[in-house]
This record gives C-alpha cells, sequence and structure tokens, in this order.
C-alpha cells in the first residue's frame, strides 16, 4: 500500500495498467512501519462525504440537509435512514475541537476504530483512551465519553448482524417455530445455563437471589441480502459486481465461470 508491490516491478502499460507515481515515496521509506500506516489512514479525510454516500447509497445528489428538508412527507420508509445519513454528514462537517483542521468528529472516530481492530484493543481500554483525549484536548472537543457512545454514533456505518441462540453441540438453533423452545430438540440439552446474581436487599433484611438465564451458544448470522446491497450500493464495487452481465465477452467459448451454465 505505501511502497508498491516490488520495487523492480514491471507496469504493464500495453495491457492497460497506469503508471503510479508518488513523489513522497522515499519520504515514506524512511518512516517507520506504524508512522506509514498511521499517515496513510489521514489521507481518507477528505472522502468522509464519499464514504457515507457509499454506506447509504445515496449518490448523485447534494449533501446538504436541504434536500432533506424539502423531501416528500410520504417516503416514510426511508425517513429514519435519511434523518441518519445528513446526521453523519453533520458530524462529518463538524471539527474536532476549534481550529482543529486535520480531523472532524467522525473522521477521528472512524481512525480510532481502525487503530483498535488493528491493535486488538480491548473495549475497557478504547475507552480509558477516550477519557485520556477528553483530559488532554481542549474542554470544547467533540470527544465521547465511552466506547458505547462512540460505537453507538457510528454503528450505522456497518452493517447489522442477528444474534441467535443455539444448542451446546451444535444440533439446531432457536430460531422461527423453535424460537421458544426451552431444550434442544435432538440432544435434549438446555438452552440456558444458570448463573445465580444477588440483587439489592429485600423488606426484610434478606438478599434475594434471582435467577437470570444466559444462552448456552449463542450464533452469529450475517444476513446475505444487505451485503449484496452494499456492493451495488458502493461506487468502488458496483461496477464490478456487473461485470458479468455488462462486461463479458458471450460468444460461446468458457473463459470465466460466468460462462457456464451452473451459474
Amino acid at each position: 500500500m505505501i511502497n508498491g508491490i516490488l520495487q523492480d516491478y514491471r507496469i504493464w502499460t500495453f495491457h492497460g495498467e497506469k503508471p503510479f507515481a508518488r513523489d513522497d515515496d522515499n519520504f515514506n521509506s524512511e518512516l517507520p512501519d506504524s508512522i506509514q500506516q498511521v499517515s496513510e489512514v489521514a489521507s481518507h479525510a477528505p472522502v468522509v462525504e464519499e464514504m457515507l454516500c457509499d454506506a447509504f447509497g445515496m449518490h448523485g445528489g447534494s449533501t446538504s440537509n436541504d434536500n432533506y428538508n424539502g423531501a416528500s412527507a410520504s417516503h416514510t420508509s426511508m425517513d429514519s435512514n435519511v434523518k441518519e445519513f445528513y446526521r453523519l454528514i453533520e458530524e462529518g462537517n463538524q471539527q474536532l475541537y476549534a481550529g482543529c483542521t486535520e480531523f472532524s468528529k467522525l473522521t477521528f472516530l472512524v481512525e480510532l476504530f481502525q487503530l483498535k481492530m488493528g491493535g486488538k484493543w480491548s473495549d475497557k481500554s478504547f475507552s480509558a483512551l477516550l477519557d485520556f483525549f477528553r483530559r488532554v484536548l481542549p474542554s470544547n472537543a467533540q470527544v465521547p465519553s465511552s466506547f458505547y457512545e462512540a460505537k453507538k454514533l457510528i454503528s450505522n456505518l456497518g452493517l447489522w448482524y442477528e444474534k441467535i441462540h443455539a444448542c451446546p453441540n451444535d444440533c439446531m438453533i432457536y430460531w422461527g417455530e423453535d424460537e421458544n423452545e426451552q431444550a434442544c430438540k435432538v440432544c435434549h440439552l438446555s438452552r440456558w445455563k444458570n448463573l445465580h446474581k444477588p440483587s439489592k436487599k429485600s423488606c426484610q433484611g434478606r438478599k434475594k437471589r434471582l435467577l437470570v438465564k444466559i444462552p448456552a451458544k449463542i450464533f452469529w448470522y450475517f444476513p446475505l441480502k444487505p451485503r449484496l446491497q452494499r456492493l451495488f450500493m458502493s461506487s468502488k464495487t458496483s461496477e464490478s459486481m456487473q461485470w458479468h452481465f455488462k462486461k463479458r465477452v458471450s460468444d460461446g467459448t468458457l473463459r470465466h465461470p460466468a460462462d457456464s451454465q451452473a451459474w
């Protein structure tokens, strides 16, 4: 990403590959890898609106809030989605603190999340870092107070998933007509692992112990449809998603899996 594939790589200009030159290659080669990675991430700041347009599929229009205010009130199904889009646009244009031109509130959080994932930080350490930033940066800095608050702010940039209870032996999942079952239909193991948790003192001065149900196993389901939609919505991938229909040579010769009957 920074120094290219190989220093002596041959650019195939006669096969459609375009030359790529950077004036700062010598400078980057002298920097440590960690600094190069951070500087590479920082270059994403100017494209925050493009990122939001890809995430919400709102291309070809102004990102001004006036467009939303003048929209027809009949589009209630898109109402919350459009509101969230313009809220994030506003966050993307909001300075991290007065006088800061390098980061907005949104780009600051996006890059922090990238560092969190790359460094495998725990949620607790991430919250501690946010608290440190709140003490170091000016008092008017737009820094969330915790990981939960930060995640809630940018959660709409990602794709949702479902948590479905499952049998500990992977016999079945508690979904559909089995959603309310309390034990596995195959191995008859309980759906729950019991945990006793002390509650507040009762009026007699004794502590009650309440039974809190915790699922024995959770299956994380990532629905396919919204992920395919995101690939078509993104300006970076939509053209490739339609390649097999628009640009593939179709003359009866098998060159690609898309040429086969199985496709």
